[in-house]
């Protein structure tokens, strides 16, 4: 029994220091599970990289319907040449990922985070007392969430958050029940009961795809979307598809990160927005209601979009982030 034991123990040692092995520094295709799904994530190592060797770690959870291979990839790949291991994932459903197509679950992209964080809490590599979330745009309030429930994260980085994107989708119903029931609920009831008696899914855009499709229901943001995500625009990525599940809708407007601020108090907590940006007033008024260790940088003239991928935007965060967890 004893030699079975050891037979055992040796085997998983070799297991994992294989895994380790086959790491390059760069970018690596990796995956891992969450509820039964195969999550698909890139793992970016940083250049000097030595296996022996263990290097804090920041999982990048990507804004709602993007994937790997946009804004968080850009961070991910900046992050990793100042030294840190980093993971940018493709939630359930979304890119690369197994899952139900297109579901934008707020609750399941968490669980995802969590997951993300289990995976990289099992490489050689990552220094397990300092691993940290960050997220980007609707990303940041899922990563708030995850970070908030989640005691094996050390600090929460915050690009660009949209905290209250469900207040706003309301609020384009002229916040009233009765618009929504008779609308878009009843868009994602038929969708549910599609999906229930054939398993097919119903889809609608998540973008309009030019001018013509934009009317006075149409939220700022939205249209700042179709300058960052349409073709030919800077986050066009194949793996990036115009589309959300039909019942998306119920979960996403009863789900508000605003519940879980306060168990944030004891992680440190860095918010970086943009002065001009249209989700400034509600990235600040986060900052201001998070109790605790927090620090935050606003970027003047910058919009929302602006610090997705532009070059003087995407340099002085990954400045801040390094600073920030040096001092933590």
């Amino acid at each position: 029994m004893k030699n079975f034991l050891l037979l055992i123990i040796t085997l998983f040692l070799f297991t994992s220091n294989l895994k380790a092995s086959n790491f390059n520094p760069g970018k690596n295709s990796v995956s891992f599970v969450s509820y039964g799904d195969t999550i698909s994530a890139h793992l970016y190592l940083p250049k000097e990289y030595d296996e022996n060797k263990e290097y804090p770690t920041i999982v990048l959870t990507p804004p709602a319907t993007s994937v790997k291979e946009q804004t968080i990839g850009i961070y991910a790949e900046a992050l990793s040449k100042e030294g840190y291991i980093t993971l940018a994932f493709d939630p359930r459903g979304w890119g690369e990922s197994q899952g139900t197509p297109f579901l934008l679950d707020p609750s399941r992209i968490v669980d995802d985070t969590k997951a993300a964080v289990s995976y990289v809490l099992t490489l050689k590599s990552v220094d397990k007392k300092n691993v940290y979330n960050m997220g980007v745009c609707m990303g940041a309030a899922f990563s708030a969430v995850a970070t908030a429930l989640d005691a094996r994260v050390k600090a929460l980085i915050m690009v660009s958050p949209y905290m209250d994107g469900n207040k706003q989708f309301y609020q384009s119903f002229g916040n009233s029940p009765y618009a929504v029931r008779n609308s878009i609920f009843q868009a994602s009831a038929q969708g549910r009961q599609t999906y229930f008696e054939t398993g097919e899914i119903v889809k609608f855009q998540a973008i309009p795809r030019n001018e013509g499709e934009i009317d006075e229901t149409t939220m700022q943001i939205t249209k700042e979307m179709m300058e960052y995500y349409l073709p030919g625009k800077p986050g066009d990525t194949p793996t990036w598809v115009n589309a959300f599940n039909s019942m998306s809708v119920e979960h996403f407007l009863s789900w508000s990160a605003d519940s879980y601020v306060y168990l944030l108090e004891p992680v440190p907590t860095l918010v970086i927005y943009g002065e001009n940006a249209v989700t400034a007033e509600g990235a600040e008024a986060f900052y201001q209601s998070k109790e605790g260790v927090k620090e935050k940088l606003v970027l003047k003239s910058k919009s929302h979009f602006d610090l997705y991928h532009q070059k003087d935007c995407v340099e002085p965060s990954v400045k801040k982030i390094t600073s920030f967890i040096d001092n933590i």
